[in-house]
């Protein structure tokens, strides 16, 4: 389970409930047609379209969502992240509720790191998955997975070391998430 400091979930989850404070809820969702996607760790994902919200606020423990529906109220120590999504990207729920987990390669934490950091991905089912890290001339530095993995949220460690268990220099490196429809990198970097 990737574990994320409570403090930086408030400040995030405070951030996003400012944005849409200092915004006018229904300009953004006529504009970009957007969804508020709160990510959890327990439970599923869910989304609100931002025409649909009333009232969003938090407090010591807990994310609180109001629409025309009731107010639903979601702990902090459960959400992983709070994001937009425009109409048409994957939400992670669709429309009558039902948890959809679309392939999808996240971007590692912490970020820059010493001396570890997790690497987190989501498979819709199972199936093979191969997660690579490259340096900046493309050399395949170590092999994360190769293999089938089970459907769900997968988070793996890397300890900044190659293949032969040799720790790797400063600087910064790419990762990249190959299953069957969905080829995906992102860029980490390594503080020594």
């Amino acid at each position: 389970m990737r574990t994320i400091p409570r403090q930086f979930k408030v400040d995030a989850i405070a951030a996003t409930v400012a944005f849409l404070l200092i915004c006018s809820l229904s300009e953004l969702a006529v504009a970009a047609g957007t969804q508020l996607v709160i990510r959890r760790t327990v439970g599923y994902d869910v989304a609100y379209p931002l025409s649909d919200i009333v009232d969003l606020t938090y407090g010591t423990s807990d994310l609180n969502v109001t629409t025309s529906g009731g107010t639903e109220s979601y702990p902090l120590s459960t959400i992983d992240y709070v994001e937009f999504v425009p109409d048409g990207l994957p939400t992670g729920v669709d429309d009558s509720g039902v948890p959809v987990v679309p392939t999808h390669l996240y971007q590692n934490y912490p970020n820059p790191f010493n001396p570890q950091t997790q690497i987190a991905f989501d498979l819709p089912s199972a199936g093979r998955a191969e997660i690579r890290i490259y340096d900046v001339l493309g050399r395949r530095i170590r092999t994360l997975v190769d293999g089938n993995r089970p459907a769900g949220r997968q988070i793996l460690g890397w300890d900044g070391r190659d293949d032969s268990g040799k720790e790797v220099a400063s600087g910064t490196y790419f990762y990249r998430l190959v299953a069957p429809g969905v080829d995906e990198s992102r860029k980490m970097v390594i503080v020594r």
